[in-house]
């Protein structure tokens, strides 16, 4: 298999995982969501999962990432971004630890500057 249909499928796979864990949190709790739904959901095993992420932690917090990778690159105004950001977290109603909001936040503002 080439590296360019490696990299498409690699893609494919996170953003399915990615899109599968933001509609269970939208069903459920953060806490109760588990690795087993979430490959469940998406139609993988669990060895895929753990292909490309260590726990469901860090599918979030890549999540996020890449959430704010797109504010960025529409150019928002770090005011606009950090209101938009608010109301995301609001609408996820989840609570990630105060190192993981930290880091999101660290991220937006090193890609503005």
């Amino acid at each position: 298999m080439s590296n360019e249909k490696m990299g498409r499928q690699t893609r494919k796979t996170q953003d399915l995982l990615k899109k599968v864990l933001i509609q269970l949190i939208s069903e459920k709790d953060y806490k109760e969501v588990t690795i087993q739904d979430v490959v469940e959901q998406a139609n993988v095993g669990r060895t895929i999962f753990y292909t490309h992420y260590e726990n469901k932690d860090d599918l979030l917090l890549d999540s996020h990432a890449k959430f704010a990778e797109a504010l960025v690159l529409r150019l928002l105004s770090y005011e606009e971004l950090i209101d938009l950001l608010g109301r995301y977290c609001k609408i996820c109603k989840q609570q990630t630890s105060p190192r993981a909001t930290i880091r999101l936040r660290l991220t937006c503002q090193h890609k503005l500057i």
